[in-house]
């Protein structure tokens, strides 16, 4: 089990978180008999089993941190109460009357195990609280949520002869229940029950209102919240326009990239036409002049071999003459 401490010495006497639990210790003092045997489970520094024993006959106080019941010993020890050091996840539960556990299942391992062994222990009544809205994500010292249908369901064949929500700091609600045995439910415990909210009436009223003022400031908050999800939302759409436009734009760059790609591929292929063009009437001329030169050189060597006839017959003509 995570340890979670109230200690009254360390907070202030209207400490709220203080206030919440001495109400509901109150609250159990108001059903105790005097012939009653009370077990306190998870009784922290002790401070509520002091209350308890004012009211009946012995209290059988057990927590599971060896430093908690030492300073219970050391500030609340009474001749009617005895605190032990007992791991709730494993140790059995002694019978009693009346079994109080507040605020502890959260906290708990395996808390149906602990609720089955607080049905076998207890013979009239059991008085427990838990909170009834998620508490996980916020509170690292617990260990499950629990809403007051599957408390309930999880107490059965017990039926609460009492629920109320009691508001806690920030968020926070709290059941507190008080189960009895069997189908019939005791006038006397109820009628203490209505001495008991009467008692408390102001007390209870003030907190709904604390509650109702934080509800308010949530609401307040959740409406900022929701007025600055709709400016992102309007921002993303924005920004969502201007990348569809954007886009629009690449694809026409792209499109352009592609024309310009493709022409200057045409270019090339022609240029490598021209190329082989020119190429091939350079040969052409090539061969041109080779021919010529050639056919130069023979009719100069040609003319050069006839010269000496040619010269030989121009003599004798002149002689002739």
């Amino acid at each position: 089990m995570v340890v979670e401490r109230i200690i009254p010495d360390a907070l202030a006497p209207n400490d709220r978180t203080l206030t919440e639990h001495v109400e509901r210790y109150e609250l159990a003092a108001a059903l105790l008999r005097p012939e009653d045997i009370v077990i306190d489970a998870a009784c922290g520094v002790g401070y509520g089993s002091a209350m308890l024993a004012r009211q009946c006959r012995q209290v059988y106080s057990y927590d599971n941190a060896p430093e908690a019941i030492a300073y219970a010993v050391a500030h609340y020890t009474c001749d009617n109460i005895e605190f032990a050091v007992l791991d709730l996840d494993q140790a059995a539960l002694a019978a009693c009357d009346i079994l109080v556990s507040f605020e502890t299942i959260e906290h708990l391992l395996h808390p149906t195990i602990f609720l089955d062994k607080a049905k076998s222990a207890a013979g009239r009544l059991i008085i427990l609280s838990t909170p009834i809205v998620p508490t996980q994500a916020v509170n690292p010292f617990h260990l499950h949520d629990f809403d007051q249908g599957l408390v309930e369901e999880l107490m059965r064949p017990w039926r609460p002869a009492y629920f109320c929500i009691q508001p806690g700091a920030g968020n926070a609600l709290n059941g507190i229940w008080v189960f009895e045995k069997g189908e019939d439910i005791a006038s006397a415990a109820a009628h203490r029950l209505v001495a008991l909210n009467l008692h408390h009436q102001q007390t209870q009223v003030m907190h709904q209102y604390d509650f109702l003022e934080r509800q308010q400031a949530r609401v307040k908050e959740l409406e900022q919240g929701k007025a600055w999800l709709e400016e992102q939302r309007t921002n993303w759409q924005r920004l969502a326009e201007a990348r569809q436009a954007w886009n629009s734009e690449l694809e026409q760059g792209k499109a352009w990239l592609e024309e310009q790609w493709t022409n200057w591929q045409r270019l090339a292929e022609e240029r490598e036409r021209s190329k082989a063009q020119i190429e091939r009437i350079a040969q052409a001329q090539q061969r041109y002049l080779d021919d010529l030169q050639s056919r130069f050189w023979f009719r100069l060597l040609t003319w050069l071999r006839l010269l000496p006839s040619f010269l030989a017959g121009v003599n004798q003509h002149d002689r002739s003459l």
